[in-house]
């Protein structure tokens, strides 16, 4: 088994056990709160994809106020992250794995 179906596994026999769902705040709709990072030998975030924190979104190039999102990305060490598109759990862990692919297939 690899580590994708290993983690998708994992993450469907937590929450059919019912023991990590909760009542749903505002940030996290999906009733889904996550952190996923890959970094490098020295603890270097390479790729993170979390809700942990809100970000600001760009508009025209200057950071606005009130656009916030909680689920994105982060594509490097000093990225400090890019709205991502929550749509499940396994589409989650499959959207994070491809992105570890890519990181590592460049590190070659």
């Amino acid at each position: 088994m690899d580590l994708y179906s290993a983690s998708c596994q994992a993450l469907q026999q937590r929450v059919s056990s019912g023991s990590y769902f909760c009542a749903a705040p505002k940030e996290y709709p999906h009733r889904v709160k996550y952190s996923l990072t890959l970094h490098d030998r020295y603890g270097k975030r390479l790729l993170g994809f979390d809700n942990a924190h809100l970000i600001k979104t760009r508009k025209r190039g200057r950071f606005i106020g009130r656009a916030v999102a909680y689920d994105h990305k982060h594509m490097g060490p000093d990225d400090e992250g890019v709205p991502y598109v929550f749509e499940s759990a396994e589409q989650l862990l499959a959207d994070f794995f491809t992105e570890v692919d890519k990181v590592l297939n460049g590190m070659k």
